[in-house]
């Protein structure tokens, strides 16, 4: 006669091979005390006992659960993964800003241009590289000078160099993979698809 344990009461034996130990100690304990006289009978975990005494120490182990299949790995599924290895490839840039700075970048950007571009530029016509500057030096706006409002322009204009060649060649990568995707004919291809856009989007923004 033999009887089911379920799974839950492993973890009070540290796995299947505690309760075995304990289930073969208990067995052994009350043979060795049939031969005793007015000596108490031993005790151990009550399913222990019950399965020792009821069972003779016979049990099995429920079977493990099966495992939830995998969802379909469909275009769309592979499509949404894409979309957050990109986003996880800027994020971290954009969270190293305010929102609030993020959103003077174009108009910043623009006036770094007109900055550079002109032939005698009027240093209170830029107004958004003056004011940073004056306030990262700790000095009056009226203060800055053009060699000072240059470099903050050409800082601003590299940064922005850098922001939009990342940009480009994480558009071009979506696009590439996206057509792969749905070239792809089964899920086990969309798959290997996005794994390799996983490793070309890491090559442009490790």
């Amino acid at each position: 006669m033999t009887t089911i344990v379920p799974r839950a009461y492993l973890a009070e034996f540290g796995g299947e091979q505690g309760l075995a130990d304990a289930v073969a100690d208990f067995a052994a304990a009350l043979e060795a005390h049939a031969l005793t006289v007015d000596v108490p009978a031993p005790t151990a975990h009550p399913l222990v006992a019950d399965l020792v005494r009821r069972f003779g120490g016979h049990y099995e182990i429920e079977p493990e659960p099966e495992a939830a299949p995998e969802p379909p790995f469909t275009a769309a599924v592979a499509r949404a993964a894409l979309i957050r290895l990109i986003e996880g490839a800027t994020q971290p840039i954009l969270n190293a800003y305010p929102a609030a700075e993020r959103l003077s970048w174009d108009a910043k950007e623009a006036e770094a241009k007109a900055f550079m571009e002109a032939a005698e530029p009027v240093l209170w016509h830029y107004a958004m590289l003056r004011d940073e500057v004056a306030s990262e030096l700790a000095i009056d706006a009226g203060d800055v000078t053009a060699q000072q409002l240059a470099g903050k322009a050409e800082a601003v204009l590299w940064m922005a160099a850098q922001w939009r060649a990342l940009i480009s060649a994480l558009s071009g990568i979506r696009k590439r993979v996206e057509t792969d995707i749905y070239s792809a004919t089964d899920d086990a291809a969309r798959r290997a698809v996005v794994e390799a856009a996983r490793a070309a989007i890491s090559a442009v923004a490790p």
